[in-house]
């Protein structure tokens, strides 16, 4: 976000600033979120995308 900030500003001829973060977070891995019933829910709902590019859910819980 701050180089595109950066780029922005040095184009329309103003000084830029480091910009500030606000309403961040720290979250879990991305696998603590999931139990077995939304692992079946996605893996069902995504199954052709799962199946074309290689991905499924080892190492989830």
């Amino acid at each position: 976000m701050q180089g595109s900030y950066d780029a922005i500003c040095a184009r329309i001829g103003i000084a830029s600033r480091p910009l500030d973060r606000i309403n961040s977070t720290r979250r879990e891995d991305y696998r603590a979120y999931y139990d077995q019933a939304l692992i079946d829910g996605v893996a069902a709902r995504y199954a052709q995308d799962l199946a074309l590019f290689g991905y499924d859910f080892e190492g989830v819980r």
